[in-house]
C-alpha cells in the first residue's frame, strides 16, 4: 500500500516537472520571438526616421518651424536608451507630418474652392458659356472619323501618340482622379502598362505631405486624390502648364483631369460588399455586424464621394451651400476626359484617343461587379431614400456625365471607335486565349 502511494506521488512530482519545463520553453519561445520582433521593428523605425529625418531637417529650414531633437548628441546613451528615444523621435516626425497634411489639405481645399468660385463669377459676369472641356475641339481638328474599309487598320494605333496626327491629344500632366469602385485595377493596369517610365506616380491615397515635391515631377498622376493637384505644378515656372494662346481660355482651368464615374447608388452597393468582404482594409470594421442601410447611415464614404473629390473637400470636411454648382461646374468646363464605368470598352477606347494610349485592356466579365443579390433593383424604399439623399449631387452629375459622354464619342466618330472597341477586344481575347 505505501508503495503504491509512494508511486503516485512520484508520478504527480515527475508531471509537475514536465510542465514546468512545457510552461518554461514556451515563455522562452515568445520572450525571444517578442525581442526579435521589438528589435525588427525598432530597425524599420530607425531606417524609416533616417530617411524622414533629412525631410523634415530641409522643412524647418525652408517653413522657419520648431528645431526637432536630434540624437547626436547623445552617443553616451546606451543602445537600449538610443533605440527608444529614436522610436520616440520617429512619431514625433509621424506627428509632424500629419499635421502638415491636415494644413496643407485645409489650404489645397480652399485654394480650389477659390478658384472655382472666380471661374464661375468671371462666367456670369461676361455671361460667357464656354465648351464643355472634354469637347473642346483643337483648331485643325478634322471632325469625326469615318470608319476603315479594312479591320486591319484599327490596330494600328501609333498615331495617336502624337498631335499632330491625333488632335484630341491632352497636353500633359495627366491628373487622373479615380472614384472609389469604378474599376480601379482595371484602369490602373492600362495606366501601368502605358507608362513604363519614372514619370508615372500612384498613390491609393491623396499624396502625403512629403510626397508633394515629387508629384511635380511627374507627368502622369493616378489615384484616390482629392481635386487641386495642379496648383503644386503651378508653382514653378519649369513644370507649369504652357498652352498655346489660340486654345488658351485664361478664365479657365486648363488642366488635365480626368476621370470615370460610375452611378452612384450602384457603386454605394459595391462598396459596402467589397470592405465586407476586404478583411485587411481599413474600412472593414464598419460593416462588421451592420446591415447595409445601418453602414450608410454612419459611413462617410457614399456621400456625393465623387463631387466630394471633383471640389477638393474631403470626407471629413463640410460641403459649402454652393457645392453641388460647384462640382457641376468642374465636371464640365475643369475635366477634359470622363468615362463611365458601365460602358468600360468603350471609355478605355475613347481614353486612347485623349491620352494617346496604345496598350489596352479589356476584361473578359463585368468590372466592379459584385455578387450580391442586393442590387440597385432590390434596394427598400428606406435604403433607396437615404442614397439619394446623401448623394443628390453625385446623382445630378453622374446624369450629365452620361450625356458628356455620348457627345465624346461622337466627337470622336461613333462607327469608328464603336469598331475601335470590335477589333481591339478581338485582339486582346486572341492574345490572351480568352474565349
Amino acid at each position: 500500500m505505501k508503495n503504491i502511494y509512494f508511486l503516485k506521488k512520484l508520478l504527480f512530482v515527475v508531471i509537475l516537472i514536465v510542465f514546468s519545463l512545457i510552461i518554461s520553453y514556451s515563455f522562452n519561445n515568445t520572450y525571444k520571438n517578442s525581442i526579435k520582433n521589438f528589435n525588427n521593428n525598432i530597425k524599420i523605425s530607425e531606417k524609416e526616421y533616417n530617411i524622414i529625418k533629412q525631410d523634415v531637417n530641409n522643412s524647418n529650414k525652408d517653413d522657419n518651424n520648431d528645431d526637432i531633437n536630434s540624437t547626436s548628441d547623445n552617443n553616451n546613451l546606451d543602445s537600449k536608451e538610443k533605440r527608444k528615444l529614436k522610436l520616440k523621435e520617429w512619431f514625433e516626425r509621424k506627428r509632424y507630418y500629419e499635421q502638415k497634411q491636415i494644413t496643407e489639405m485645409n489650404l489645397l481645399k480652399n485654394h480650389s474652392i477659390r478658384e472655382c468660385r472666380k471661374e464661375i463669377n468671371y462666367l456670369d459676369k461676361h455671361d460667357i458659356t464656354p465648351t464643355i472641356a472634354s469637347l473642346k475641339l483643337i483648331p485643325g481638328y478634322p471632325g469625326p472619323r469615318e470608319p476603315y474599309t479594312n479591320n486591319n487598320e484599327y490596330l494600328d494605333n501609333e498615331w495617336k501618340k502624337s498631335s499632330l496626327t491625333n488632335r484630341l491629344l491632352l497636353p500633359k500632366p495627366y491628373i487622373f482622379i479615380h472614384m472609389p469602385k469604378t474599376g480601379g485595377t482595371s484602369l490602373l493596369k492600362v495606366f501601368r502598362n502605358n507608362n513604363r517610365n519614372l514619370k508615372f506616380y500612384y498613390s491609393n491615397v491623396h499624396p502625403p505631405y512629403q510626397d508633394l515635391k515629387n508629384v511635380v515631377k511627374k507627368d502622369t498622376l493616378f489615384g484616390h486624390f482629392v481635386f487641386g493637384l495642379h496648383k503644386y505644378f503651378d508653382k514653378h515656372p519649369e513644370t507649369r502648364l504652357q498652352l498655346p494662346k489660340d486654345i488658351v481660355e485664361p478664365y479657365l482651368n486648363q488642366y488635365s483631369y480626368l476621370t470615370m464615374l460610375r452611378d452612384p447608388i450602384d457603386r454605394a452597393i459595391s462598396h459596402y460588399y467589397f470592405l465586407k468582404a476586404s478583411f485587411d482594409h481599413p474600412l472593414h470594421h464598419q460593416t462588421i455586424n451592420k446591415t447595409f442601410i445601418e453602414w450608410i447611415s454612419i459611413t462617410d464614404t457614399v456621400n456625393n464621394e465623387f463631387c466630394r473629390r471633383m471640389v477638393g473637400i474631403d470626407r471629413s470636411t463640410e460641403t459649402t451651400v454652393d457645392f453641388e454648382n460647384l462640382c457641376i461646374h468642374r465636371l464640365k468646363y475643369t475635366f477634359k476626359y470622363i468615362g463611365i464605368m458601365e460602358r468600360f470598352d468603350e471609355s478605355i477606347v475613347l481614353l486612347s484617343h485623349k491620352l494617346g494610349y496604345t496598350d489596352l485592356l479589356f476584361p473578359n466579365e463585368n468590372v466592379g461587379k459584385v455578387r450580391t443579390n442586393h442590387t440597385k433593383e432590390t434596394l427598400t424604399q428606406e435604403e433607396r431614400s437615404l442614397l439619394e439623399r446623401l448623394n443628390t449631387a453625385d446623382i445630378r452629375a453622374y446624369k450629365i456625365a452620361l450625356e458628356i459622354f455620348e457627345k465624346e464619342i461622337d466627337m470622336v466618330g461613333r462607327d469608328f471607335l464603336n469598331q475601335e472597341v470590335i477589333q481591339f477586344k478581338k485582339k486582346y481575347n486572341e492574345e490572351y486565349n480568352i474565349t
